[in-house]
């Protein structure tokens, strides 16, 4: 674990990541430090690099560590911290007995406002998962210095992938440039490529676009096509799938963030409590119709591409496939 029963004591630890009062016990708090490393850090990073960064923490001594290291123990232990005061905001409001659960009251101190519960919920748990995007991007800028990174969970770049990092989803569509959301979107990529990709561009196409991202291979057949045109087609073909993956999201879940908070709005309730409930179905079908028109933009520049730069390999445009231009002579079907 990335915090300790000295330092939290002596060294005021708990203090310097998160504004919490020196009343906070270690007692109270170590089980839930480690609860949110394991619930939290250990998934996203893997086991491998969560162990460099309590090494970090244990093997090294402030004056040992590289700034680099040091920023990444300083963002890990404030992304603990924080998700572990949000994941048990309740759990720290009451006192857990054989009695069953109490709440305590003095003379001078009195339970927080429930809007002001409210408030340091939705700041712990920003708080927190900004936090674990803030190491992600330390970790990718740091990778020499940090190689295990790229055999973690949470790697997000990539030279095999058609979509290989945050940015080349930010260029298309906007998530506030964060690793979290580009790692929930990375399963809908993979899918989208194949259900919606393929069957735009062809078999024979794409089975060429995947061997060059696997090794670099040029040719289909016996025809080399020139290395700007292949990297042309993979910048048409990511935003083709980058809108699919999005409009998918959104038709399933209505959201595409980490954090669900475009489509739900906050509503005052008797007590001071919010409650969320979805926001209406106009602005939702609102924005499926944008990313419907973006995908719609993407798919027609990239079979008009095709069409011209890989005649040889085109496997046609099936949004087409009904199309008679002029009549029915030389075709394999006719119209009656």
């Amino acid at each position: 674990m990335i915090f300790s029963e000295d330092y939290w004591k002596d060294e005021s630890e708990g203090q310097r990541v998160a504004a919490v009062s020196t009343g906070l016990s270690w007692k109270r708090m170590s089980p839930l430090l480690e609860a949110a490393e394991t619930d939290y850090l250990r998934p996203l990073l893997g086991d491998t690099l969560t162990e460099e960064v309590d090494g970090i923490y244990w093997n090294l001594q402030p004056p040992e560590r590289t700034p680099s290291e040091a920023e990444v123990l300083r963002v890990a232990q404030r992304a603990v911290l924080h998700l572990a005061l949000w994941s048990n905001f309740d759990v720290l409001s009451v006192r857990v007995t054989d009695q069953g659960f109490q709440r305590q009251e003095t003379d001078s101190w009195h339970p927080a406002y429930k809007y002001q519960e409210d408030n340091l919920r939705k700041q712990f748990r920003n708080t927190g998962l900004n936090s674990l995007d803030r190491l992600l991007e330390l970790f990718e800028k740091n990778i020499e210095e940090f190689p295990r990174f790229a055999t973690s969970p949470a790697y997000t770049v990539s030279q095999k992938e058609l979509v290989r990092s945050t940015a080349e989803v930010q260029d298309v569509y906007d998530i506030n440039s964060s690793r979290l959301v580009f790692l929930r979107l990375r399963p809908v990529l993979h899918q989208v490529e194949e259900l919606t990709l393929q069957p735009a561009i062809g078999d024979t196409l794409y089975e060429g676009l995947r061997k060059l991202l696997d090794d670099g291979t040029t040719t289909i057949g016996s025809t080399d096509y020139a290395v700007e045109s292949w990297e042309e087609l993979r910048e048409k073909c990511r935003k083709v799938v980058v809108m699919a993956a999005v409009r998918r999201l959104l038709r399933t879940t209505g959201t595409v963030t980490d954090r669900g908070a475009f489509f739900t709005e906050t509503t005052a309730t008797g007590g001071g409590n919010d409650s969320e409930r979805a926001v209406s179905d106009t602005r939702l079908q609102l924005l499926l119709a944008d990313a419907q028109q973006a995908y719609d933009g993407h798919l027609g520049r990239l079979t008009r591409y095709v069409a011209t730069a890989f005649v040889d390999a085109n496997g046609g445009n099936p949004h087409t496939v009904l199309h008679r231009y002029n009549d029915n002579d030389n075709g394999k079907a006719f119209w009656a």
